[in-house]
């Protein structure tokens, strides 16, 4: 059955998704996780249409096939709250360091309007730089 999906059933499916610590991962073995928690079983078509799930999906998918999935045991708790508070450090950091870059696109995006400058503009590749390298042919 095809809905939307509120805000909450998106965290609740993301944090699904990160914790995922199965041998593999499948859009419908992901459904099938998601109607345990959720009233309903979404579809693959509602949880692909959303862009933070299918990226999630794709790297999660991705780590399991390079073995980044299954992570070493740290030898003793120490080590692990010690590597556990780092990781926490780092994702406040990140998490900061995102909220500011967003908040510089949201004020790039208006500048961009209110100057006119249009969104093909704005997708315009970067010119080619000629660094005049020697091992090619020059003509």
């Amino acid at each position: 059955m095809s809905k939307k999906l509120t805000k909450n059933e998106k965290t609740l499916i993301m944090n699904r998704l990160l914790g995922w610590s199965k041998p593999k991962i499948t859009w419908e073995e992901l459904c099938e996780e998601c109607a345990t928690f959720l009233s309903n079983r979404p579809s693959r078509q509602t949880l692909s249409y959303h862009n933070e799930i299918k990226e999630a999906f794709k790297s999660k998918k991705n780590g399991i096939k390079d073995n980044h999935n299954n992570f070493k045991k740290p030898s003793s708790l120490s080590i692990a709250s010690q590597r556990i508070f780092h990781l926490e450090s780092r994702l406040q950091l990140l998490e900061v360091e995102n909220r500011n870059l967003k908040q510089q696109f949201v004020l790039w995006q208006y500048n961009a309007f209110k100057h006119n400058i249009t969104k093909h503009i704005l997708d315009e590749p970067l010119p080619l730089i000629d660094r005049r390298r020697t091992d090619r042919k020059l003509t």
